[in-house]
């Protein structure tokens, strides 16, 4: 038995670090065969579209819906929770249909609500690849829906393969399609490999109900209590999400290769963090979670102990981004069509976001701490103190500094945003 589920962890493990890797070797692939320019800013700014509206709706299924599932499956039948599962993905396939239409109706309003500081070419180019990439909102959609019931049923392999898939794809597409279609083709690529996500997930759990039905309105009263509880979920994701979007707002003003600056830098910081500190983050949860019910000294003295723990971790790899940023971003992407130029425009921003490093990773600790406690409402508080900042911030160092006075404002607001979390749980 023990030896089964270590081999699983292993696989599961090994195939998240082949993916991350991957993601990463599809970034330095873009930096190689397009640097960072207006059209890296262009195509990075229509991916962020669709993903940010699919990063709210799947945290919701996996973090609201799944639960339900799983207690209807115990307590009433497998098949009452098939068709429940039935109903919501009926019910996600309306509401991302009005999503979808309303991006291609209003696509040019939205690209210049995110992206005000862009030329009206620029904003043009962005628009042709989001109408390319609007339909992808299906395939994100139910391949969630799909990794969500892979994880209920503890069928962890397939859903640790999505990200290999996907940058599979996209780097294929750098290969073979860019030279003849330029940006278009990667856009094509990202597409195909959300695409191929979908397909790989939904078939084996077409019968476990991520399917459409005639009978969903029998479960609408269920669906609506479930998307009550789950919706500030979705808030606060979309608030973290809007962190990431005050960044390439005001970056839209400060000129080409903005943007993809900061992708790249941002790129760097996640890498240790989506390996090693979520790791962490996810056991020192499960076992706040625990202490949460019983003891409020435990629970605090845990905190504690943790935050010091992963300080422990983020201290030495940010000092090392801050003393050498110049020769890790050229030793990673300084090839090809991104110059001189670009690794020091890069640099000056992953300095900034390396100090950033640790506050995110503190902020997402202490975030984990308070849902332990069931605080969500004041993670939303925080959350929007947070994207404030940020946004007021960013517009005034970013304009006196360029992107790297808008990393040094997301720096500042993560710092402002965490010691107000952590001295509100320590005072709870």
């Amino acid at each position: 038995m023990y030896k089964k589920f270590f081999s699983l962890v292993f696989l599961v493990t090994l195939f998240n670090l082949v993916g991350k890797g991957l993601g990463f070797i599809r970034e330095m692939f873009i930096a190689k065969h397009y640097g960072a320019n207006k059209e890296t800013d262009i195509f990075y700014l229509a991916v962020s579209i669709p993903e940010l509206i699919y990063v709210a709706l799947g945290l919701a299924i996996t973090s609201g819906f799944i639960p339900i599932y799983l207690s209807w499956k115990k307590e009433k039948s497998p098949e009452e929770a098939k068709r429940l599962y039935e109903s919501i993905s009926t019910y996600l396939f309306f509401l991302s249909t009005i999503i979808v239409i309303v991006l291609y109706v209003f696509a040019p309003f939205v690209v210049k609500m995110f992206a005000p500081g862009f030329t009206d070419d620029a904003r043009q180019s962005v628009v042709k690849m989001l109408y390319m990439l609007i339909p992808t909102l299906y395939f994100y959609v139910y391949s969630g829906l799909s990794v969500g019931i892979l994880n209920a049923e503890k069928k962890f392999i397939l859903p640790s393969l999505t990200s290999i898939v996907h940058n599979l794809t996209m780097i294929l597409a750098i290969l073979f399609l860019t030279d003849t279609f330029g940006l278009y083709g990667l856009s094509f690529g990202f597409a195909l490999g959300v695409f191929f996500q979908f397909v790989l997930q939904v078939p084996p759990v077409y019968n476990k109900g991520v399917k459409l039905t005639k009978n969903f309105r029998k479960y609408s009263a269920d669906v609506k209590k479930i998307t009550i509880d789950v919706f500030p979920i979705v808030i606060t994701s979309m608030i973290v999400q809007l962190n990431i979007f005050a960044d390439k707002f005001v970056a839209s003003f400060l000129g080409d290769g903005s943007i993809s600056a900061l992708n790249y830098a941002n790129k760097i910081i996640y890498l240790p963090i989506s390996i090693f500190i979520f790791t962490l983050i996810t056991i020192f949860y499960t076992n706040l979670v625990e202490f949460a019910q019983n003891s409020s000294t435990e629970f605090r003295k845990k905190t504690n102990q943790y935050t010091l723990v992963i300080l422990g971790a983020t201290l030495p790899i940010a000092a090392f981004m801050m003393l050498f940023p110049e020769w890790i971003v050229k030793l990673l992407y300084g090839r090809g069509e991104f110059g001189k130029e670009e690794i020091m425009l890069t640099a000056s921003v992953l300095f900034w976001y390396a100090l950033a490093f640790i506050f995110i990773s503190l902020k997402d600790f202490l975030m984990k701490a308070s849902m332990a406690k069931k605080k969500n409402k004041e993670i939303i508080i925080f959350n929007l103190i947070g994207v404030t900042l940020n946004i007021a911030l960013s517009f005034y160092f970013g304009f006196k500094m360029g992107a790297s006075g808008v990393a040094m404002a997301s720096a500042i607001a993560m710092a402002i945003q965490t010691i107000i979390n952590y001295l509100y749980l320590q005072k709870k």
